[in-house]
């Protein structure tokens, strides 16, 4: 554990363990080990979380060589700035060095032209050489693990090429996803790979989400979660990410106060890991304020929307998405436990933001006026629908 320049403890494991499944190129790599670093105060004493830490900065699902040579020479140097206690720095870099190189070495043409068109929105070509790269493995046997990866980076470009709603692709593709992750899923049980069975079982969830088939998507979530809790090393951000999918999937499915249960502790450990502040955290207090919404529990969703609401407009903008679809949800909340005053408040609000976006659609403005006089006059407040009606004219 390092401390930063206020003497308080900096957990090099909290600050990296989000990055464990990231694409992340050599160059964000080596921006974020240089914030630790100076968050760190330039000094960071081995532990044994360290290592992994590393681990999940430059052996991400999908690095690329090229990413990560020469860029692994300059993370080797900034290991040597970093670590404090000598005895450990040689056993260090020499354990990091050939982990880097045993990844980077160890994998196909295909897999590498697969992972860059994957990168470059080409799925249909990252999945014709990621199967290439699938074929060449059953030949040359590599390790286990690196054979799992693969076929996880196949099913989500499989999975990719599938878009709901209208020029939506082929559905075939889900099925095929679906196939492929079972397949990984298989090699993982078989072989004893805890970690990446989560990670199958993870994806698998979103493929039967994106089916429609939720109460499966459900079930196969919670068995994550159930597996996940018998681990003696956890990620706690891999586990929140895990009991919100939980959560959005019972709240697809109605069951809103068991999707209570699960958001609730997921925005928890958002809010510990990463900050009341942060982004992610806002993100999951707006899906928790949903959840309360459905139920009619209108104190908790407001509590949950205006905390999401100060982070969005904060980190996104007045105008972003989602600091308006918060305000939206909050003045119907509003309403609907009777503060008519603040509804009122929060409509105008929103209808401001929306007169404020260049180039918005007038004839949507033009209905959220008429909704607000509408409003208005519901609550009798004739004087105000008036004003309302006539900005709208």
């Amino acid at each position: 554990m390092a401390r930063d320049a206020t003497g308080s403890p900096v957990s090099i494991y909290a600050a990296t363990i989000s990055c464990k499944t990231s694409r992340l190129r050599g160059t964000k790599v080596l921006r974020l080990l240089n914030f630790i670093l100076r968050s760190a105060g330039g000094r960071v004493k081995v532990d044994g979380n360290t290592l992994e830490c590393f681990e999940h900065l430059i052996l991400p699902v999908g690095c690329r060589e090229q990413d990560y040579f020469p860029q692994g020479t300059k993370v080797l140097s900034l290991v040597r700035r970093w670590i404090g206690d000598s005895r450990s720095k040689p056993m260090f870099e020499r354990v990091l060095l050939e982990r880097i190189r045993a990844w980077t070495g160890d994998r196909t043409e295909d897999q590498k032209i697969g992972e860059r068109l994957f990168e470059q929105g080409d799925y249909a070509g990252a999945e014709l050489h990621l199967v290439k790269a699938i074929v060449e493995d059953e030949r040359r046997k590599p390790s286990p693990d690196k054979r799992i990866l693969v076929r996880l980076e196949l099913a989500e470009a499989q999975r990719k090429q599938y878009r709901p709603g209208p020029g939506a692709g082929p559905p075939g593709k889900l099925t095929e996803a679906e196939e492929t992750i079972r397949s990984a899923m298989d090699l993982a049980k078989r072989t004893g790979e805890r970690a990446l069975t989560l990670q199958c079982l993870d994806a698998l969830a979103t493929i039967l989400g994106d089916q429609g088939d939720l109460s499966r998507a459900e079930q196969v979530a919670r068995e994550a979660t159930d597996i996940e809790a018998t681990l003696k090393r956890r990620d706690p951000l891999a586990t929140a990410r895990r009991l919100n999918r939980l959560g959005l999937l019972r709240y697809r499915n109605q069951k809103f106060e068991e999707a209570v249960a699960a958001l609730a502790e997921s925005a928890s450990i958002h809010e510990q890991v990463l900050g009341a502040d942060h982004l992610g955290t806002a993100n999951r207090m707006s899906e928790l304020a949903a959840a309360y919404h459905a139920l009619e529990q209108h104190v908790d969703a407001q509590r949950c929307l205006r905390r999401a609401i100060r982070v969005h407009e904060s980190e996104c903008g007045l105008e972003s998405p989602e600091a308006r679809a918060d305000l939206q949800m909050l003045t119907e909340s509003l309403e609907a436990s009777g503060d008519r005053d603040g509804a009122a408040a929060q409509f105008e609000r929103v209808l401001g933001l929306k007169l404020r976006i260049v180039g918005a659609d007038l004839d949507e403005i033009a209905e959220a006026q008429v909704r607000l006089a509408n409003r208005y006059t519901d609550w009798r407040r004739f004087s105000r629908a008036r004003v309302a009606a006539g900005s709208g004219g």
